[in-house]
């Protein structure tokens, strides 16, 4: 019985516009993903967002998965870091 709700509520998403889907996201977000008590930062990103300068607020990355097998790749040159250093005295 739930599964053919869930399959008629999955339907009805897809019929939304694209920014009808993105009001869902959000909602569905905030109750995966509720925060304690907003932080600073959380407040500035949800004024710029008030303001338009933000599309959206994107939610921390919580699964690592793709990120644990980086491997960093061999140059030849000099790190841009060490460049701006030297470059400063």
């Amino acid at each position: 019985m739930a599964d053919a709700r869930l399959d008629a509520v999955i339907e009805q998403v897809k019929s939304l516009s694209t920014e009808q889907q993105r009001e869902v996201r959000k909602l569905l977000d905030g109750l995966l993903y509720k925060q304690p008590a907003s932080t600073p930062e959380d407040d500035l990103e949800r004024q710029l967002l008030e303001a338009g300068l933000l599309c959206e607020i994107k939610l921390p990355i919580t699964d690592l998965t793709s990120y644990r097998d980086r491997k960093p790749i061999a140059v030849k040159f000099k790190p841009l870091s060490e460049i701006i250093v030297e470059e400063r005295r």
